[in-house]
């Protein structure tokens, strides 16, 4: 009987080994993606590439060939309009690209300000994209600070 019982769960050992499942996911085609920040007495920053398949190798050069380049950025703030300049930097000798305020115009540089709404419309490749933000007022504000001692713990200094 021990018999059976030993080549019995051997046999459900082996029934229940998994099996690789392979797939590949259908490709689809590039979409922008915008990375745009604005916050309280900083500039404007907005990084535009195109998306990669989920399943795709990144590298370097991959990476690098998908900032998108080229785009028109108007940031307005309902009193100023400010067309966005693109800069590069490199770190360890891979270019990065981001959109900012144009140094060369600082008259109708945006900087952001608690209170404020924001309208940003990208124009690339022949789509126009829009987008609405605002940086809300600060409703409370820290009146004190105070610390206690906790119990029970000695100072190990």
């Amino acid at each position: 009987m021990k018999k059976w019982i030993y080549f019995f769960s051997l046999i459900v050992g082996f029934a229940s080994c998994e099996k690789d499942i392979n797939f590949q996911p259908d490709s689809q085609a590039p979409k922008l993606v915008v990375d745009a920040q604005i916050e309280t007495g900083q500039q404007p920053i907005v990084v535009l590439t195109n998306s990669l398949n989920y399943f795709s190798q990144i590298n370097a050069s991959i990476l690098a060939n998908s900032f998108v380049h080229g785009a028109k950025i108007i940031l307005n703030d309902g009193i100023t309009t400010h067309q966005l300049k693109e800069y590069s930097y490199s770190i360890s000798g891979n270019n990065f690209y981001f959109y900012s305020n144009d140094i060369a115009n600082p008259i109708t540089a945006i900087t952001g300000k608690n209170g404020k709404q924001y309208n940003m419309t990208i124009e690339v490749n022949g789509a126009t994209y829009t987008s609405t933000t605002n940086i809300p007022l600060l409703t409370k504000k820290i009146d004190s600070i105070w610390w206690k001692k906790a119990p029970n713990n000695p100072d190990t200094t």
